[in-house]
């Protein structure tokens, strides 16, 4: 699944922190000096760059104020538990994992997700405490 990112600002830094991105949109009637920074940044990792009118924009945009740039970017990836775990540990860091879920209230729904989300954190709480059994009982 792909996601669109629009505003200068936005495409500038999305390239810049290395987030895969398919294809840059620049409006044809775009001020250069605003998007060379953007245009050069693309350039330098391989990014395709196409001009495009203001409607094209406009619809892969949405709603969302483009100041006529958009970004088509690749769906983040997503990564498991033990993967993060082993990577912290041959960097020699502690593991930072942020757990982000929606909390619902009154439905059958909502205590489904909530059950959910609490059994995703005894599961991230067991696979910490096999880690930290495994490295000898430190928690960095």
């Amino acid at each position: 699944m792909e996601e669109y990112i629009a505003g200068k600002h936005a495409v500038l830094e999305a390239v810049r922190s290395g987030r895969a991105i398919h294809k840059i949109w620049i409006a044809e009637q775009a001020q250069r000096s605003s998007v060379q920074p953007i245009i050069a940044e693309a350039k330098q990792r391989g990014i395709l760059v196409q001009y495009a009118d203001k409607r094209k924009l406009d619809q892969a945009a949405g709603k969302v104020q483009h100041q006529g740039v958009v970004a088509q970017a690749a769906a983040y990836e997503y990564a498991d538990v033990e993967d993060i775990l082993q990577s912290a540990a041959e960097a020699g860091q502690a593991p930072l994992i942020f757990i982000r879920t929606w909390l619902y209230c009154c439905s059958m729904k909502s205590k489904i997700r909530i059950i959910s989300a609490q059994f995703c954190v005894q599961q991230l709480a067991q696979v910490c405490m096999e880690s930290s059994f495994r490295s000898g009982g430190r928690l960095d």
